[in-house]
């Protein structure tokens, strides 16, 4: 199985520097990765002190970690951290994270890679974020008795390790000293495959939505633009998802105004949402409150979504009609309602929110065009979601307390 495995890995390279050809984001991929080796060994050339390695698979992955990073440096000072991501879209955005001493893309999980990794790196201890469990990685530090933790892990039945098939897959999870999960169904899984080192600790992005919200400062602009009105902000969406809030706006009380801060800014993607949306739209880059009254602001850069949430009545999170939906944390944590598209099975807050009245699951058109009209006409549906969400947020903050309290290093 591992012959195979190994073969699976040299195929998904070679994939990818064919996608390099045309693929911006796989360009970045292979590019992150030339002449890593050496420049592994220049950054760890002499280095005296204990490594603390934490691995990300992407962005999000990095937020629910970061929390742990932080509150790690603080409680371990003698050590230095290493940070490592697998995707461009963790690694070109936080590359220059002032909270690691050395970052870096992961080199890609053979056993060569993985050995050569070690003999450089050391680490003395590996966090995984929530899953990535790259075998090689794991059975080279595991025979080099390195612990290993996951961090807000969390487990579908759906998965290899809980198959018939899986007995190998289930290789790969019998090294890791603790898993710090985010619910109880995931613990319930492990044990079903004889697993129980783990302790149930909750969900970190919590503990670090709670941060960002403390310390965010809306922009002018954005403030201008609300100016005390009701708005209703569609966060990190997709053109399925534009095509239905567009198809909604004629249903919308007057008085209420739209944010729209796609998933992808690129210019040719904000020309299309201008044309969609018409002229009640305007982009971010254009916007000037002296001058413009538009009803629909289109944010055409990031680093602003998050604080505009404290703007909001009402989000819609994007990603939910594709490959699955993005933070509906960064949202709830205002206590407003979130809406957000079918694809969330993977996400334990999206349930989470549901059970607690904070959350809606869109299924269609039809459903989005309802629950808008319950929420913001009828002021009972509203405050009871409101409270849900706030409720939802209060229950599960601690998570890296939690961690903490449970962490034997």
């Amino acid at each position: 199985m591992r012959f195979l495995y190994e073969i699976g890995i040299q195929g998904y390279r070679c994939a990818i520097l064919l996608a390099s050809l045309f693929n911006p984001k796989a360009k970045k991929w292979v590019k992150g990765r030339q002449q890593l080796f050496r420049h592994l060994k220049t950054a760890f050339q002499g280095n005296k002190e204990e490594i603390a390695w934490f691995h990300c698979a992407s962005l999000g992955e990095f937020e629910q970690g970061r929390p742990i990073i932080e509150r790690f440096k603080e409680s371990y000072p003698s050590h230095k951290v290493l940070l490592t991501f697998f995707s461009p879209s963790g690694y070109e955005i936080r590359k220059d994270y002032a909270g690691a001493d050395y970052i870096f893309y992961l080199p890609a999980d053979t056993y060569r890679n993985a050995r050569r990794f070690y003999a450089i790196v050391k680490p003395r201890v590996l966090f995984l974020v929530k899953y990535e469990y790259w075998y090689n990685y794991l059975h080279i530090l595991s025979r080099a008795d390195v612990p290993i933790y996951v961090i807000s892990a969390v487990f579908r039945k759906s998965q290899p390790f809980f198959r018939g098939y899986g007995a190998w897959f289930r290789k790969q999870l019998k090294g890791i000293r603790c898993f710090f999960l985010q619910d109880k169904q995931s613990a319930a899984l492990l044990n079903q495959i004889g697993l129980s080192r783990y302790v149930i600790t909750g969900d970190t992005r919590v503990d670090r939505v709670l941060d960002i919200a403390a310390k965010s400062v809306v922009s002018e602009k954005i403030s201008a633009f609300c100016a005390q009105q009701r708005v209703w902000v569609c966060g990190s969406t997709w053109p399925i998802d534009e095509a239905m809030i567009v198809k909604a706006i004629p249903l919308l009380p007057k008085d209420v105004k739209i944010i729209i801060a796609p998933h992808e800014v690129d210019p040719t993607h904000i020309t299309t949402i201008l044309n969609t949306f018409g002229e009640e739209a305007v982009r971010y880059a254009d916007y000037d409150p002296q001058k413009n009254h538009h009803r629909i602001l289109v944010i055409d850069c990031i680093g602003y979504l998050s604080a505009t949430y404290r703007c909001a009545n009402l989000a819609y999170i994007g990603g939910g009609f594709g490959a699955g939906i993005h933070n509906i944390l960064e949202a709830a944590v205002y206590g407003i309602p979130v809406l957000f598209g079918p694809n969330n099975a993977k996400f334990p807050e999206a349930e989470g929110l549901q059970k607690t009245g904070g959350g809606y699951e869109v299924k269609n058109q039809e459903t989005l065009n309802v629950l808008l009209e319950r929420l913001l006409n009828h002021q009972t549906h509203y405050k009871e979601a409101c409270q849900g969400s706030s409720s939802f947020i209060q229950k599960n903050r601690g998570a890296t307390a939690n961690v903490f309290k449970n962490l034997n290093l």
